[in-house]
């Protein structure tokens, strides 16, 4: 048991970095919305207003983080799935206390042992 928590709070460090990251990068893309639709509103062209929002750098960017998120929180999903079985809970209160279904669980705690 103390090797699945041990390997949950390594995973949840690095959700926290990714969910630090995602904040940067959702900033950034509030602050180009904001230009964009300062920009339109003094009747700037549509493409001049497209070259601000979105570069492909930027698109890739909030891409590629969106993807490490969302990988960092299903591990995340995965180890604590493993320690509620190690624990003793059964894969019915687990789907119960997320709201999802037991294949959904299921699949977590095949995930986990591989």
């Amino acid at each position: 048991m103390q090797a699945e928590r041990e390997e949950l709070l390594r995973h949840l460090a690095e959700l926290e970095k990714m969910t630090a990251r995602l904040n940067d990068v959702t900033r950034e893309a509030l602050r180009r919305t904001r230009k964009v639709g300062s920009m339109l509103e003094r009747g700037s062209s549509a493409r001049g207003a497209i070259s601000a929002l979105v570069t492909a750098d930027f698109r890739q960017r909030m891409s590629d983080c969106l993807s490490e998120y969302e990988d960092a929180r299903r591990q995340v999903r995965v180890d604590l799935a493993l320690l509620g079985r190690a624990e003793g809970m059964s894969v019915t209160e687990l789907a119960r206390q997320w709201g999802i279904s037991r294949q959904l669980v299921a699949r977590y705690l095949a995930v986990g042992k591989d």
